[in-house]
């Protein structure tokens, strides 16, 4: 068993998997795009039936009824326990849902010897859930505002940072954000990978600290800036980065840059504090079987949520994730309009997969629904996706509970693009297996 810190790539007619898979064999057939290494392909299905591209953001209009009950429909139908999911036109709430549980008593106990929940619970509009590799855009707009404020410069070398770590010399603060640093994942590690995916070892509870997981780090694999590959690591080393740069605590700077300036206040990564009946439970699936994350645990998972995880620590509900994205990438409401661009960019070797800093485009089809700029995510039994189109200024962000190991899929994704299509905005050949 081997959970997933993923960033979730859709192109048209796939979805790609991409990032450390080890210890999982998938069967896949990839083209090009898909031929970097731990990259998955799933086949495509038939799309929903055709809905028109409407031209303008004020043709959006929201029927709450069929999406209530296209959400209700399609939890059922990928398997989820549960979703919630919020759609926003040019920073209007446009129409959120919420459907299934945000905790099921019939999911099998992760940890071997564990207890199953007691009481199943009902997804709600305020329910937290850790958005899983979403983080990673929160992360780097921290690094982008030290970098406005000449706290750090994108282009200098880590060592300045993190002396001791091996390579720092050579790899720069741009590479570890767009994924060209060459730094293996050390969530791929034997160490941690004992603790967060044996079920025999599985502890949700484990006292993770930053310090340790960067510890385990070795050398690049390759030249810094002569490939593309993704890696947590590189979102760890940011945090660590982005604390000594901000002299504060990650928390404290999410909050300075990010949550305070949108007025999000059900995005946190500060764990204690909320009862744990906001928060949803993460499940794996494995066949037909479901697996509970927080079996055994006396709070969240550890390693699903929490500081110390820059590269996918934080919670939200899926209003804030919207209003993260919408604030980012429409309203400009967190980066000097040079520094967005510049996060948005992809160039070098990462501009093949469309990534930026932190960010990937979406290319959904003719416009206007032809580029949507977001993030995703898959881990601890969690996924996530958020993305905004800027010409059109619609947003949609959908959490769901549940990653599916095998057959690998991602019900957050799927439910995503049935509300886009849905609404006309994104092109009926965007399709998933």
């Amino acid at each position: 068993m081997h959970p997933i810190r993923h960033a979730l790539v859709v192109t048209a007619g796939a979805l790609l998997f991409t990032g450390s898979a080890t210890g999982v064999a998938y069967a896949a057939t990839a083209p090009p795009l898909a031929a970097a290494a731990g990259s998955l392909l799933l086949p495509p299905t038939t799309a929903e039936p055709a809905v028109p591209l409407r031209p303008a953001p004020s043709a959006y209009a929201a029927d709450p009824a069929a999406l209530d009950s296209l959400l209700a429909a399609a939890v059922r139908q990928y398997g989820a326990p549960g979703a919630t999911a919020a759609i926003l036109d040019r920073g209007r709430v446009l129409w959120q849902g919420a459907s299934g549980l945000a905790v099921d008593p019939s999911a099998a106990p992760l940890k071997l010897g564990g207890a199953s929940a007691r009481d199943s619970a009902p997804q709600r509009l305020d329910t937290l859930q850790p958005i899983a590799s979403l983080t990673k855009s929160y992360t780097a707009v921290v690094i982008l505002r030290l970098a406005e404020q000449r706290r750090l410069r994108l282009d200098q070398t880590i060592d300045h940072w993190l002396p001791a770590l091996p390579g720092a010399r050579t790899v720069t603060v741009r590479q570890l954000l767009d994924h060209t640093a060459g730094y293996p994942d050390v969530e791929g590690d034997p160490a941690v990978e004992r603790i967060t995916s044996d079920r025999r070892a599985y502890d949700p509870n484990h006292r993770w600290t930053r310090a340790r997981l960067i510890a385990l780090a070795s050398a690049p694999a390759f030249t810094p800036g002569s490939r593309w590959e993704y890696s947590n690591t590189n979102y760890l080393l940011l945090g660590e980065i982005a604390e000594r740069a901000g002299r504060a605590p990650f928390q404290r700077l999410l909050q300075r840059f990010v949550t305070r300036p949108l007025g999000l206040r059900e995005t946190t990564m500060v764990r204690g504090g909320l009862p744990l009946e906001r928060f949803s439970h993460g499940y794996y699936g494995f066949g037909s079987t479901t697996f509970d994350t927080w079996s055994g645990a006396r709070s969240l998972p550890a390693d699903a949520f929490g500081p110390v995880w820059t590269d996918g620590g934080i919670a939200a509900t899926a209003l804030d994730a919207a209003r993260f994205s919408d604030g980012l990438y429409r309203a400009g409401s967190l980066l000097r309009p040079a520094s967005l661009r510049t996060m948005m960019r992809s160039q070098g070797p990462a501009a093949v997969r469309q990534f930026g800093l932190g960010t990937k485009r979406f290319d959904f089809g003719p416009p206007p629904a032809d580029r949507w700029q977001g993030f995703s995510g898959a881990y601890g039994g969690y996924t996530s996706m958020a993305a905004t189109n800027p010409r059109t200024g619609l947003t949609i962000a959908v959490l769901s509970n549940k990653l599916q190991i095998e057959p690998v899929d991602a019900p957050a994704i799927r439910i995503w693009l049935r509300l886009g299509q849905r609404l006309g905005a994104v092109a009926q050949d965007v399709r998933l297996g």
